[in-house]
């Protein structure tokens, strides 16, 4: 074999180099590996299904594979939920092509999330293309799609701002046999190093002045910003970070505990309307943004959702009797079937329900009075926790 021939075939069969990419996720750092084909696709003024599909054959033919174990390792180890792990993937592909669209990218996006086994399907309309994936998660603000009963949420709108709903092609997407729901739901944390935060609370209960400290998770209020817009419960339901489960709730249930039952509720509902001022979320961020129970503590100001959120936190680890949330066309409150709180109630399913609202009056401990004026007003029941074993 000559010379000239031995190098011809060695250029034709070397393995290409890697791209080597370091991504920074909220608080951590990870260094993440592409095979040097795996490439955005070209720009184009006009996009067709074919032109999609090939993009996705293309991508095929490339080593991805370990690729998406490095993705799909942080996934699980991290405990990242489905949002941020579609974030994590963005973000990869943002620092690995810093020149790439969001089109170009979210066709890398589709690729991997549909190697990962989500739904995920593209609509097309000459130069754009958005990323839909399949969820039952209930998102507002959101464009969505319904097909044959499934939803289906543009998280291109999310993640790319400046989405236009404008008329497109429906759908392309690569079937999967047993496809996995898309998840938004915020039930659990990330694994992700915390960002320790220490406040102190100070609020009057009878004739004492009581101070509260302990610390928060900041990243939390990170995690939530990069957030779509969930339904009402699902902010309720969030749970304490293990940092605040270790130090301020463990402090004030040290505190409640050995207390009568309903001087525990009136203390945690003077903490509640008194700890923090008072502000709608129009006035605070410009725009509606429920909070969970800990970005509750992290700003100034609340309003009452996020105070039941907080209330309903702490409630749930301190007592085991049933908890309801119910909502009126303004305000949010909650209800505790006991009757040592006494007054006022409200029924559901048989079971009576002491009103203990977390939001006002401002300086005042008593409970058992449905708010002013919502007596006799028609409700909605957000949430229901039976009786905790």
């Amino acid at each position: 074999m000559s010379l000239l021939l031995l190098i011809s075939f060695l250029r034709f069969t070397a393995t290409p180099s890697s791209l080597e990419v370091t991504v920074d996720f909220f608080t951590e750092t990870f260094n993440l590996t592409l095979p040097a084909d795996f490439k955005p696709p070209a720009a184009s003024k006009k996009w067709s299904a074919p032109a999609l599909y090939h993009c996705f054959r293309t991508l095929e033919q490339t080593d991805f594979e370990p690729y998406l174990q490095q993705l799909t390792t942080l996934h699980h180890h991290k405990e990242l939920s489905d949002w941020l792990f579609f974030l994590l993937v963005d973000a990869t592909h943002q620092k690995a092509f810093p020149k790439a669209t969001p089109v170009q990218r979210d066709i890398l996006n589709w690729f991997v999330l549909t190697k990962t086994g989500y739904d995920a399907r593209l609509a097309y309309f000459d130069k754009s293309v958005y990323l839909y994936l399949r969820t039952q998660s209930m998102l507002y603000e959101v464009p969505f799609l319904e097909e044959d009963g499934k939803r289906f949420v543009n998280v291109s709108a999310i993640a790319h701002p400046g989405f236009e709903n404008t008329q497109f092609y429906w759908p392309v997407f690569m079937e999967n046999a047993d496809p996995l729901d898309f998840s938004f739901s915020i039930k659990h944390w990330p694994q992700l190093k915390a960002r320790p935060l220490t406040r102190t609370w100070e609020f009057s209960f009878r004739d004492s002045t009581i101070r509260w400290s302990g610390q928060i998770n900041g990243l939390i209020a990170e995690v939530m910003a990069a957030h779509p817009l969930l339904e009402e419960a699902a902010y309720i339901e969030a749970p304490a970070s293990k940092l605040m489960q270790e130090t301020l709730l463990e402090e004030i249930l040290q505190q409640l505990r050995g207390m009568p039952f309903k001087q525990q509720i009136q203390l945690l509902a003077s903490f509640t309307r008194s700890a923090f001022s008072y502000a709608e979320d129009i006035r605070q961020f410009g725009t509606n943004k429920p909070m969970v129970a800990e970005e509750t503590l992290l700003y100034p100001a609340s309003d009452c959702e996020d105070r039941v959120a907080l209330f309903y936190q702490i409630a749930h680890k301190l007592i085991a009797e049933p908890i309801i949330i119910v909502g009126y066309p303004d305000h949010v409150t909650i209800g505790i079937a006991s009757e040592a709180i006494g007054g006022e109630y409200i029924t559901h399913e048989g079971t009576k329900y002491y009103i203990c609202d977390p939001t006002g009056p401002e300086n005042n401990w008593d409970i058992g009075k449905i708010p002013y004026p919502y007596a006799g007003k028609k409700f909605e029941v957000i949430h229901v926790r039976k009786y905790k074993t």
